[in-house]
């Protein structure tokens, strides 16, 4: 617990950091339920986000997210450019093969 901290101007920490916000945000990327069966690897679903605003202590600022839908098992891999984006991606499509 934090004693003795004054806030002279209350008013001017009434907001949200954008990248609060942006952590705190999120979407369903798959529905949590569905009628539909699909097959091994017959749907595999992929999201790349778009370049961080900071880069993280190593220089990541891609994510890609593929998701293998028959079971739902994702693999992540974060990327230093987006041009690496196509080879992780046939990476990973081959290790799901396996």
């Amino acid at each position: 617990m934090v004693e003795r901290l004054t806030i002279e101007s209350p008013l001017a920490f009434n907001h949200l950091c954008s990248s609060y916000a942006h952590g705190k945000s999120y979407h369903l990327l798959l529905p949590k339920q569905s009628s539909t069966k699909y097959d091994y690897l017959e749907l595999v679903v992929m999201d790349l986000t778009s370049p961080m605003l900071v880069a993280m202590w190593d220089g990541h600022t891609y994510a890609l997210m593929v998701v293998k839908v028959s079971c739902y098992y994702s693999v992540d891999r974060l990327l230093k450019s987006k041009k690496k984006a196509r080879l992780t991606a046939r990476d990973i499509i081959t290790m799901l093969k396996r």
